[in-house]
């Protein structure tokens, strides 16, 4: 994009594309969208929300952010809060950052692969 106004049309462009889409897709009641969204603080993540989500129906799309887990989601394994919050039939998610944080180690350990190992196999 050269212009401001270019960027500005091709988005408004997209979101009257991406209304259409949702109607279709929450009439056929067959699939969910799921939307994830993975970038550093402050990187405008809610931002592309906010614009990108402007001209669907509110009812049919659910955002959801990450944050530090509740005590029932401890509980459980550490998907299980994210597979909690998938998009039904018809329906649109977005998560606000990603589930791959969890699987890449947000909690680093400082123990090594060998502590970990030997303390396993404790009785």
């Amino acid at each position: 994009m050269k212009k401001k106004e270019d960027g500005i049309a091709l988005l408004a462009d997209g979101v009257q594309l991406l209304s259409e889409y949702q109607a279709r897709l929450a009439a056929q009641d067959t699939w969910g969208v799921l939307v994830v969204l993975q970038a550093l603080d402050a990187a405008g993540k809610d931002g592309t929300i906010r614009h990108v989500m402007s001209g669907v129906n509110p009812q049919g799309v659910a955002v959801h952010s990450f944050k530090v887990p509740s005590a029932e989601e401890l509980d459980h394994d550490f998907l299980w809060r994210y597979a909690q919050r998938l998009p039904a039939r018809g329906e649109i998610g977005i998560f606000n950052r990603s589930y791959y944080e969890e699987v890449l180690g947000s909690r680093p350990s400082a123990r090594s692969a060998a502590e970990t190992c030997s303390e396993s196999k404790k009785p």
